[in-house]
């Protein structure tokens, strides 16, 4: 509905901020209540490797800011 007033490229990286945030939340609490194990019994030995999930988050990021760039150059010629 408000696609004459937000652009694309920062809609997506908020979109994706915003999801990196909430899986943040969502593992925080799951670590807090010991249930990450249960939710996938690879991390039975360490269930703090589940963190490394949000790593995603930034690489994403980067790489849509990567393609808007490109573009813009594109563009610009």
């Amino acid at each position: 509905m408000k696609r004459d007033r937000l652009a694309p490229y920062p809609a997506i990286q908020l979109l994706i901020t915003g999801i990196g945030v909430f899986t943040l939340l969502a593992l925080l609490i799951a670590d807090h209540f010991s249930v990450l194990p249960i939710i996938d019994s690879r991390l039975m030995a360490s269930p703090r490797q589940a963190y490394w999930l949000l790593c995603i988050f930034p690489l994403l990021m980067a790489w849509f800011a990567y393609m808007e760039h490109t573009q813009a150059n594109r563009n610009n010629t």
